[in-house]
């Protein structure tokens, strides 16, 4: 529907769109809400994330090697410097990525289960994910590398330039890999394959996976700028800033993984009606409409 042809008619599709993918987003919600065992992948995830900087930060003491950061160590050149801290951060999104990505595969097959009334375990679910560690491998080093190069477009703050190209680069790829966690998880297809059919199904459903995208991003901010510096603030004056650093952290990371599986379980419904697939409690007239241009 064109804009300059019929202009109420092309906002109210708009609109339709909107409320359509909400009412999708609240039957997620739902979905967790009846089966919290699925929170059990992020769960993990997290604690196995908690473990391995533990470990780090053990290794790094020991070794001594955090003295590559005291003053006497000027002698490193710049080219060195930045060398060892983009590694460094390559390494650190690298692993989060494996971890995380292995968590959401495992979701999906968890979700995909329950949406076709089937039995599964949560440790057979985990199983299935890390029979694709290796190309969940690929897929997190790729998403390093573009994370390290968005945050490098978009870091500088001074260049409004480079600063808009880091914002376009990260939302473009965060919706054409929108999909890419069901490819991964329920097809056989190379990585770059992957990601060219999650665009396509991104393309399918414009309108309202643009707007679940939006609206998932926009509730992690949400919590991210109200949860963490209201409860920082709180505790803070109760107790001291330590502890309301440390409380408010804890408090995203119960959020913020209840959010993720809700968008991963919308994610699967989708996918699961492209490919004939059971779709729950996910009315199949509304998803169809996501189909329709």
């Amino acid at each position: 529907m064109s804009l300059l042809k019929n202009p109420i008619q092309f906002f109210k599709n708009i609109w339709n769109k909107f409320i359509n993918a909400i009412e999708m987003m609240k039957i997620s919600f739902s979905v967790l809400n009846k089966h919290k065992s699925t929170l059990l992948f992020p769960i993990y995830a997290i604690l196995t994330i908690f473990v391995l900087i533990f470990f780090c930060i053990l290794t790094l003491y020991f070794s001594h090697a955090i003295n590559i950061f005291k003053p006497h160590s000027h002698h490193i050149s710049k080219g060195m410097f930045y060398a060892i801290t983009l590694s460094t951060l390559f390494i650190i999104i690298f692993v989060g990525s494996l971890i995380i990505t292995l968590s959401n595969l495992g979701v999906c097959h968890y979700t995909s289960h329950i949406l076709s009334k089937k039995p599964i375990s949560v440790k057979n679910s985990i199983m299935l994910s890390l029979s694709k560690i290796f190309l969940v491998s690929k897929w997190a080093a790729l998403s390093a590398f573009v994370r390290i190069f968005v945050l490098g477009s978009g870091g500088n703050r001074n260049n409004q330039v480079a600063s808009m190209f880091g914002s376009i680069l990260k939302a473009g790829w965060s919706m054409v890999t929108f999909f890419v966690m069901p490819k991964f998880a329920f097809e056989n297809y190379g990585l770059f394959e992957s990601i060219k059919q999650s665009a396509s199904l991104m393309k399918n459903t414009f309108g309202q996976s643009i707007v679940a995208n939006i609206s998932f991003s926009f509730i992690h901010r949400i919590i991210v700028a109200t949860i963490f510096p209201s409860t920082f603030y709180v505790v803070s004056n109760l107790f001291n800033p330590i502890a309301g650093f440390f409380v408010s952290i804890s408090t995203l990371l119960i959020i913020l993984p209840i959010t993720t599986t809700a968008e991963n379980i919308f994610k699967v419904a989708v996918y699961n009606f492209a490919t004939n697939k059971p779709t729950g409690p996910f009315d199949t007239n509304k998803i169809k409409e996501m189909f329709n241009k």
